[in-house]
């Protein structure tokens, strides 16, 4: 088997080092995942008291390195089909080669057709995680989109220690407003009953005492729960100046939250954005196998008979292309991977 794929490799010029990359589109793949890592790490540095927001934080950071391990399985991987592309050009150019038997071909087809169906698998799952990522995001993206509508209806649905103090503050000035409202009710009945007993007097000697200990006890009954009233009045005024300056330091750091919330969707979004450009890699891989999967049963069925001189050239060139794909994103991912150790190390 070394022999006849040596042979053929020589054939096809996959030892050719110097032959132009006819797949630019792995550039825009290495900024994607470039700028990827960058705002996966910006989000991952990001520090907030806001219990929501801290969560949402530790969620990303959780998908960062989902994507980091996605990043290291795909490069072993990638590796993979990079050599097995080179096993299929061999292949495709054997068969139309005379010097090859039929038996040869034969159980070369089995061995490519076999790994063809592994390396699919394998894509597959590939995708899979870095769908499943990009899901994930989307779904902290949209809470976080309710969470700022939500307190951007109301403030007071953060948590916030804003919040608690307001909310103190505004249940003082209730038990002060009540404090006010008895004591004045109070002084009131004190002077009442001071003017009621005053015309008691009218000569009765041996009343004088008890009518003016009454006189005496109303005054001093009105002057007590007159001085609670004033009392009561000044601390709920002292706490609604309190509860206005604490709302509006509620609204400021709303407003700061509902900003710091907005620069991490945007963060997210462009991570979302970038993931697609791999997704699609991965898709094109998928395609070219599943391609490939049905041209080699067709062979397999036809009891190995020759393909066409054009099949076997289309899939010589595909799959060169697959190659040179592969060790471009490996580089890429490896270039990305680099940039995430600079960035945490920060």
């Amino acid at each position: 088997m070394f022999d006849f794929f040596t042979k053929v490799k020589k054939m096809t010029g996959l030892e050719d080092t110097n032959g132009i990359n006819d797949t630019p589109n792995m550039q825009s793949l290495g900024n994607a995942m470039s700028k990827a890592v960058r705002e996966f790490a910006q989000c991952s540095l990001l520090e907030n008291e806001n219990d929501f927001v801290s969560q949402k934080i530790s969620e990303i950071r959780e998908q960062s390195e989902n994507f980091q391990e996605y990043a290291r399985e795909s490069i072993n991987q990638s590796d993979k089909l990079s050599k097995y592309a080179e096993e299929v050009v061999v292949f495709a150019v054997a068969c139309s080669d005379p010097s090859f038997t039929k038996e040869e071909l034969l159980d070369f087809l089995k061995l490519t057709l076999e790994d063809a169906k592994k390396n699919k698998t394998k894509t597959e799952e590939l995708k899979a995680n870095i769908s499943n990522v990009m899901a994930r995001l989307v779904n902290v993206q949209n809470e976080c989109v309710q969470y700022s509508n939500d307190i951007q209806t109301n403030a007071r649905a953060m948590n916030s220690n804003v919040v608690n103090e307001l909310e103190n503050r505004e249940f003082e000035q209730r038990l002060f407003r009540t404090a006010y409202k008895f004591g004045t009710g109070a002084a009131i009945l004190g002077t009442t009953a001071s003017i009621i007993a005053a015309p008691l007097t009218g000569g009765a000697s041996l009343a004088i005492p008890i009518i003016e200990s009454i006189v005496e006890g109303g005054l001093i009954m009105a002057g007590a729960t007159g001085a609670i009233a004033l009392g009561s009045r000044y601390a709920y005024n002292n706490r609604n100046n309190e509860i206005n300056a604490l709302n509006r330091r509620l609204i400021i750091e709303r407003d700061e939250l509902i900003t710091q919330i907005c620069s991490l969707n945007g963060n997210l979004s462009s991570i979302i954005h970038d993931s697609c450009d791999i997704l699609n890699f991965w898709d094109e891989q998928i395609t070219t196998l599943n391609d490939l999967i049905v041209k080699l049963e067709r062979f397999d069925n036809n009891d190995g008979e020759r393909p066409s001189r054009l099949v076997t050239l289309t899939i010589q060139k595909k799959w060169n292309n697959v190659s040179r794909e592969c060790k471009d994103y490996n580089r890429t991912m490896r270039a990305a991977l680099q940039v995430t150790n600079m960035v945490t190390s920060d």
